[in-house]
């Protein structure tokens, strides 16, 4: 993950919007009026955020917890590419 590690917490980012339509979020950034829809995986993650900021290493046992699936090292390495693309078009900041 760039310029950052597991413990650093992630926010939902000033000005976005989201509703969560059957299992998927869609996220809208008023400023750019970006729209993206997350899949359930994301939307998981999503709704985290929402309630509180979270470290990748918190958002990795919730993923992992709910789909026992995937290992907490899949899920891990998945949150931090999820979270690096939702920080690059930003929906979500790192709080430093």
């Amino acid at each position: 993950m760039s310029n950052s590690d597991l413990a650093t917490n992630f926010d939902v980012a000033p000005g976005v919007l989201w509703e969560q339509v059957d299992v998927k979020v869609m996220l809208i950034d008023q400023a750019s009026s970006e729209l993206v829809t997350l899949n359930p995986v994301g939307s998981l993650i999503w709704r985290t955020l929402a309630e509180a900021s979270s470290s990748v290493a918190r958002l990795a046992g919730v993923v992992s917890a709910e789909f026992p699936q995937v290992g907490l090292t899949q899920a891990t390495a998945d949150v931090e590419a999820f979270l690096d693309e939702l920080v690059r078009l930003g929906f979500v900041s790192s709080a430093a």
